[in-house]
């Protein structure tokens, strides 16, 4: 929640396979600072700057119910200076 406070995230879609035992997406997730965040946890923030860190979410299911989320990183956080 703390982070919240000075940091926004927004989760750019970029892939999507859904089947009876997984679900897995893949996607963006943008970190933009909505002010100074220089103890973020991805990496420090100035307003208007922001990481983009692509991430896969994997759901397991089971009777078409969601038993198990697992998030892992796709690859290097991008920066962007704002």
């Amino acid at each position: 929640r703390p982070m919240f406070e000075r940091v926004r995230e927004t989760v750019i879609p970029e892939h999507l396979e859904v089947g009876d035992e997984r679900i897995v997406y893949d996607a963006i997730s943008r970190f933009t600072a909505i002010e100074d965040a220089p103890d973020f946890v991805v990496g420090p923030l100035r307003r208007g700057e922001w990481y983009d860190v692509p991430v896969r979410v994997e759901y397991a299911l089971r009777d078409g119910l969601i038993r198990d989320i697992h998030v892992t990183r796709r690859g290097d956080r991008m920066f962007s200076g704002g």
